[in-house]
């Protein structure tokens, strides 16, 4: 099982809090009748971010290199760095999945949670994505999200939000399987939404549904049905050495598709 790495939502936050900032995170995933917990550790440096997790003993890393327009998966055991292109694959999503097609509501709450010494605000969202032509098989991901307006650390995380939107960074695991495509869109559409309303998200719980009839239905609800929550245990803004956001020495390169 892979499960969706940076789920780091890319938010604006005020530009006079300037600090590095790594966010570890609990996460308990649950596919159909199978339920998995792990932790995800998220260090971001300026307009660079890594995102290791670990899942049933297995780590996984990915480092965001924006300035370069790469991301870049390692492989310890092979001592090999996989770089895809940002720009190839936000424009393999667009095709297969416009960006217009997609909707997001997010609506506040009044309620508020406490989460890694910070407070937040509870939000409802509701993301729906289209995966056939005629929409009548939707992608479905409702839930809530729990948004802290001011966290330590917030000046690096905003620099690398400007610059991910910019560049319209792709979430979620490299594939180019038709139907995982469609739950890269919905979890994209998800953090962008979250972008613009403002806050680090301390807390997402949401449910993965597939709407629709038929076999086809049946198809895509089969991998994709399941939910997600990620809950903040972690913020600290201490400096992150460099070596962090970078591939070893030593290591071989290899370019992706």
């Amino acid at each position: 099982m892979r499960v969706s790495l940076a789920l780091v939502a890319l938010l604006a936050l005020p530009v006079s809090l300037s600090a590095d900032l790594l966010i570890v995170e609990k996460l308990v995933i649950r596919l159909g009748d199978r339920t998995v917990e792990g932790v995800r550790s998220t260090s971001i440096n300026g307009a660079r971010m890594r995102v290791e997790s670990s899942l049933n003993g297995k780590t996984a890393v990915v480092l965001y290199d924006l300035p370069a327009g790469e991301t870049i998966a390692l492989d310890a055991a092979k001592r090999r760095a996989e770089v895809r292109s940002v720009a190839a694959r936000n424009a393999k999503l667009e095709k297969e999945y416009p960006r217009q097609r997609s909707t997001v509501s997010i609506t506040p709450k009044s309620s508020t949670q406490t989460f890694a010494g910070s407070t937040c605000t509870d939000h409802d969202f509701a993301v729906r994505t289209p995966v056939t032509r005629d929409g009548s098989i939707v992608l479905a991901l409702t839930g809530t999200a729990c948004l802290a307006p001011d966290v330590a650390g917030a000046g690096d995380y905003m620099t690398f939000a400007k610059q991910a939107s910019a560049q319209n960074l792709v979430l979620g695991q490299a594939t180019d399987n038709y139907i995982l495509l469609a739950l890269s869109r919905g979890e994209t559409e998800l953090y962008r939404a979250l972008t613009q309303t403002g806050g680090v998200p301390l807390r997402i719980d949401y449910e993965i549904g597939v709407d629709g009839k038929g076999i086809l239905a049946g198809i895509v609800r089969k991998p994709l049905a399941g939910s997600r929550l990620t809950t903040a245990a972690k913020l600290d803004a201490a400096e992150i050495d460099d070596a962090m956001f970078a591939v070893p020495a030593g290591w071989k390169r290899e370019l992706k598709k």
